[in-house]
């Protein structure tokens, strides 16, 4: 553009702010032309001619420049001034001096900028000047040793005030950093950046030692460095200068590692950090480039971006430490499981560690002990690899367990949820696993819930398989709910127990919410449970393939309501039952009752069973011989909701009650019982199919039918052909 041509965009933004919404007005010497102000050959001064084409001022040639109306000469170009009009400056502009135009304000210059007047820019400063307390060191401020205080020392390689001692590495002759069979490094320290250091042996920090970024610190074989109850290390890297621990030679296992016991400081940290070719000999059973151990007290540590690599066992090895972060750590190339941490550090790993190139494809979980060994809080983060847990989990505290992940079960393993603790797993299209690391029925104890009575015990979309290894007070099974010691309670939604050596789900009575339970392929049933337990069964299940596919029910004096859904498989009762609340049987549902059982609705207690000509509901023998059970019996249950309908009762009278033996009897002790009945066949009894002792109400009676009972009705002692009247 030629310098001397006054742009429609400057006129536009001199006149724009002045004129009236519908447009602007022009003053002197202008004119309207879409919507802007330019100049007419009026504007012109000596020395310029107006372009029409343009309508812009152009400077002769034979001349000088003379600016016109609005304008003045700033080098060689007209540019409007503020009397014209009244200039308005933008953000981060104020008015010159002089009021002619606008120039950056101070806030628009940043630190080491000033403002160019020739360009009317931000530039870089051509001088840095210090302020107080700070000296000039290549083109940046630093603390001069004026302002070192008590306690602290002028480090000139840093340009720092610093405890201890400040080492610069000469990376073509490295620094040793101590020598002898145990070094101790009591002084605190500093190893300045872009250094490199050499340890031979081990060294043992007991003071302060933080590491600059670049810094290389080279490990003899079997050397070692080891952070105790005294010591600190903050090794924090950048991302264009990681610090480095690394052996002599790049060899797996060519150093110990590094190793921290005790050490309870916050300032631990590595971040942008490479270890590699630790992980050569064991320190209190933990082996790996990293080691975590808490055995003489607390250990905290920050990780972040950090690598592990080239490790003889675990890329990190962990006994219990306080992780303040976790971010960003890769395990690489290591010969055993790149994580081992105990049961109770698992919850401080999170998923945005990668792992590459390892010989073994799992973390490893260590647990066992007689006492409660999660005693924290934890999400157990899905991190792309299965847990691998060695031995008995005892959990003391909350354990969620992120969708998808899978814990694997060792041989002899089992997972205790004791009183204190809440256990959820909600999975998601890939379903949560908790399975034998060996795919057979009991490899492992199972999944056991001891006095756990919380509300947010969840399993949903999980598979829990191979369990029932171990028995839990007479239950075994893949979830075993035992409320020995308290009340126990639990939802399953979208499960599937399988595998089991005992049970899928074996419990006594507890707090059961149950919606689409899958239970196959356990070899002593889908389900035992007390009868309001199996209640909680809804008739979405699925209960078939398994090594008994009946769901058995404990004998009990059963309070309270139950309705059994239609489920599939029969209900098998293994002892008596006494009724003292109301029981619904539904459309379809067959009872199997075990040897000697008897079914007695008490005073308290009713029972309704209605089937339909297709779908009777049955009441027979799990073996269907006569007199295989004892049979039903009504004492004083004077309940309107008493009804059979549909109803095939069938091989009872095992034992006499009341000197009586029959598949039905209906006892007035203080009050009359009570029963309606309809379409109801009897049928393979031992002695009589109903009996009558004392007086009994049937309202309604009809198409009662017997087969192979003798008599057909008793009635205290009489024998009847019929019970009702026809």
């Amino acid at each position: 553009m030629n310098p001397l041509r006054l742009s429609h965009v400057a006129i536009l933004t001199l006149l724009l702010p002045f004129g009236p919404a519908c447009g602007p007005e022009c003053g002197d010497a202008t004119v309207e032309i879409d919507g802007a102000c330019v100049p007419t050959e009026l504007a012109c001064a000596t020395g310029t001619t107006f372009d029409a084409i343009d309508r812009q001022c152009r400077s002769d040639a034979a001349g000088g420049v003379t600016c016109g109306t609005g304008t003045r000469l700033e080098g060689t170009q007209c540019v409007p001034v503020a009397g014209s009009g009244g200039l308005s400056c933008g953000l981060g502009t104020v008015l010159s001096a002089d009021g002619m135009s606008c120039v950056p304000a101070t806030e628009a210059c940043g630190a080491g900028t000033m403002f160019d007047t020739m360009t009317r820019t931000c530039v870089a400063s051509a001088e840095v000047t210090c302020g107080p307390g700070t000296a000039l060191m290549g083109a940046e401020c630093v603390v001069s040793p004026s302002v070192c205080g008590p306690g602290t020392v002028y480090a000139e390689a840093t340009g720092t005030c610093i405890r201890g001692v400040a080492f610069v590495g000469d990376c073509a002759n490295p620094m040793v950093l101590a020598g002898g069979a145990v070094d101790r490094l009591v002084d605190d320290t500093v190893l300045v950046a872009g250094g490199c250091f050499e340890v031979q042996t081990e060294l043992a920090v007991e003071a302060e030692l933080r590491i600059e970024p670049g810094v290389t610190v080279i490990f003899a074989e079997g050397a070692r460095l080891f952070v105790g109850p005294d010591g600190l290390l903050s090794a924090v890297g950048t991302a264009m200068a990681p610090i480095t621990f690394r052996g002599a030679a790049a060899e797996r296992g060519y150093w110990d590692g590094l190793m921290f016991e005790a050490s309870n400081r916050m300032e631990n940290a590595l971040e942008h950090v490479v270890i590699e070719h630790g992980g050569r000999e064991a320190y209190r059973g933990l082996q790996g480039g990293l080691v975590l151990n808490t055995f003489n007290g607390p250990t905290r540590i920050s990780l972040a971006d950090l690598t592990i690599r080239s490790s003889a066992a675990h890329g990190i090895a962990v006994l219990s430490p306080t992780l303040d972060r976790f971010e960003r750590v890769a395990i690489e190339d290591c010969a055993d499981a790149p994580i081992s941490t105990w049961v109770d550090a698992v919850g401080e790993f999170d998923n945005s560690v990668t792992f590459a190139n390892n010989d073994v494809g799992y973390v490893d979980v260590r647990a066992g002990g007689s006492l409660v060994n999660i005693t924290r809080d934890a999400v157990w983060h899905d991190l792309d690899l299965p847990y691998r847990v060695d031995d008995v989990v005892r959990q003391g505290a909350q354990v969620v367990l992120q969708p998808d992940i899978v814990v694997q079960m060792e041989e002899n393993s089992a997972w205790y949820v004791e009183s204190t603790a809440t256990f959820v797993s909600v999975g998601g299209v890939d379903l949560t696993r908790i399975e034998g690391v060996r795919a057979e029925s009991g490899s492992w104890g199972g999944l056991i819930f001891r006095a756990s009575d919380r509300q947010n015990n969840i399993l949903a979309n999980t598979v829990v398989a191979h369990g029932g290894g171990v028995a839990e007070r007479g239950l075994s099974g893949n979830v075993v709910l035992s409320n020995f010691d308290g009340p126990v309670r639990l939802t399953l939604r979208d499960v599937t127990l399988r595998e089991s050596a005992g049970h899928g789900l074996a419990t006594r009575d507890a707090t059961l919410t149950i919606d689409r339970l899958t239970a196959t392929a356990n070899a002593n049933g889908p389900m035992i449970g007390t009868l309001f337990s199996v209640s909680q069964l809804d008739a979405n299940s699925q209960l078939t393939g398994n090594g008994d596919d009946t769901v058995q029910v404990f004998g009990q004096t059963r309070a309270g309501s139950a309705t059994i859904a239609r489920i599939g498989v029969p209900l098998r009762v293994l002892d008596d039952l006494q009724i003292v609340g109301d029981l619904v049987l539904s459309q379809g549902l067959e009872v199997q009752f075990d040897e000697t059982v008897a079914l007695e609705v008490h005073e308290t207690g009713s029972l309704t069973a209605i089937g339909t000509a297709a779908e009777p509901v049955r009441l027979v023998g799990s073996t269907a011989t006569s007199g295989w059970w004892t049979g039903l019996r009504f004492v004083d249950s004077n309940r309107a909701a008493n009804r059979l309908e549909h109803v095939v009762l069938a091989h009872g009278g095992r034992n006499a009650y009341s000197g009586t033996f029959a598949n039905l009897i209906l006892r007035r002790i203080s009050d009359t019982p009570r029963l309606e009945l309809s379409n109801v066949s009897i049928a393979s009894g031992t002695g009589a199919g109903v009996a009558i002792l004392g007086t009994a109400s049937i309202p309604e009676c009809a198409a009662v039918t017997f087969q192979s009972v003798t008599p057909n009705v008793v009635v205290n002692g009489t024998p009847q052909t019929e019970l009702c009247t026809p």
